[in-house]
């Protein structure tokens, strides 16, 4: 049982529905204490003043369900005494309510209240339809339909794939686990629910990315497109053999109604010849019908070749444009996936060239902290500076005083490119 309820200048708004609980007032024990749940019942089932009723249970901790409990006697007569407004909760005003429910798809935030008041004075919108939604049969989950075999071979791929993924999401240097992440049992559980839509979020930067370009790579390489090749030549043989079951059926009704055309001949044959006739016409009718009997056996031959030269040519064209879509979709797979792996080569060139760039200009600084601390220290030793050369300065310029040697130091930093 489900209830909402919203109280407002003595309105209480209330919904209910069935879910194998308490759904009259009989179904109460009414000596008995009420807990949590049967209070939310007896608040959606309870025929009373639904404003007393919540005072009640705000005082007593339960809901009223007969009108001649004391307390609600005690609480309404207190309310009337001390001159509370009265109440509009469905319970007291019913043909209120209903006509409430009868303009509820009219209310909106500038007649709400002018409702409340007056719920009859607004006309009802005839020209708002509720439309009823149609129910469709609940389908069962759909398994995978890879065989076996296949099935097994994707997740291998996945976590392999994954492998050679993993580097872009973290550092080379850090200690985490592959399956932490991503492992066979999440592959096989994928794989296993390969038609449905069993993720609801990326777990981590990329994720849905690369799944989809993991699934789109393997269903464009070799070993899937040999499947869809053996799905193809497995569906053409089918084709091939339904046409030759069609075949041999027009071959066994052609030779009954051969048969039954002989026969037919030949009843009619010896009937001819119980009647005497002429010699000569006898002979003249029998050559007509030797005739007309060939004629229509070289009709009826014609006619099975040409429906077998028919279901050969219908049986090439079909073969032909099942070749050409799976050489199509392949094509197009092949395209996606190698524009797919360019753009990621293109990515991971720039990374690589921008991580050489910075490792350079990191060695650069490194360098230049090296010779400056060197100065420093020979400085401290309280060596001269016209004795020692800087690093990196030419064979005939050497610095003859700090002052100098401060001025080289702030050239030498200033070459390098940060």
């Amino acid at each position: 049982m489900w209830t909402r309820w919203e109280y407002r200048a003595g309105v209480v708004i209330r919904g209910t529905g069935a879910a194998e609980r308490k759904n009259s007032v009989a179904d109460f024990d009414l000596g008995a204490n009420q807990e949590k749940d049967d209070r939310v019942d007896a608040m959606a089932v309870s025929p009373l003043c639904l404003k007393v009723a919540f005072n009640i249970d705000n005082k007593h901790g339960y809901i009223p369900l007969k009108a001649d409990y004391h307390n609600y006697s005690a609480e309404r007569a207190r309310e009337e005494k001390v001159g509370f407004a009265p109440c509009e909760c469905l319970n007291c005003c019913p043909n209120d309510a209903a006509q409430i429910i009868n303009v509820f798809q009219q209310i909106n935030t500038d007649n709400f209240h002018t409702i409340l008041k007056d719920p009859g004075g607004v006309p009802c919108d005839t020209s708002i339809v509720t439309l009823m939604r149609q129910k469709t049969p609940n389908k069962g989950p759909t398994a995978c339909k890879l065989s076996p075999i296949d099935a097994a071979h994707l997740p291998n791929h996945l976590v392999e794939d994954f492998r050679l993924f993993m580097p872009q999401l973290l550092d080379p240097d850090d200690k985490f686990v592959l399956a932490n992440f991503f492992g066979p049992s999440d592959a096989i559980q994928l794989v296993g629910s390969f038609d449905q839509l069993v993720i609801r979020g990326p777990w981590f930067p990329g994720q849905i990315e690369w799944l989809m370009k993991a699934v789109v790579d393997w269903m464009a390489g070799d070993y899937y497109q040999n499947i869809l090749l053996q799905d193809a030549i497995i569906a053409a043989e089918e084709i091939q053999r339904a046409a030759e079951v069609q075949e041999q059926a027009y071959k066994i009704l052609q030779k009954a109604a051969t048969q039954d055309a002989k026969k037919r001949f030949q009843q009619e044959e010896k009937k001819r010849e119980r009647q005497p006739r002429n010699k000569d016409q006898v002979q003249k009718q029998n050559a007509e019908r030797h005739l007309a009997t060939e004629i229509a056996v070289h009709a009826a031959e014609e006619e099975t070749s040409r429906l077998e030269d028919q279901r050969k040519m219908e049986y090439l064209a079909k073969f032909s444009r099942l070749k050409v879509i799976r050489h199509n979709e392949r094509t197009k797979q092949i395209l996606a996936a190698n524009q797919a792996h360019a753009k990621a080569e293109s990515v991971k060139a720039t990374a690589k060239a921008a991580r050489k760039e910075a490792t350079k200009i990191n060695k650069q600084r490194a360098k230049t902290k090296r010779f400056l601390s060197i100065q420093q220290t020979n400085k401290n030793m309280g060596q001269k500076s016209g004795e020692h050369v800087p690093l990196g300065a030419s064979e005939g310029g050497s610095l003859n005083d700090s002052k100098n040697l401060h001025i080289w130091a702030i050239q030498f930093i200033a070459s390098f490119r940060f």
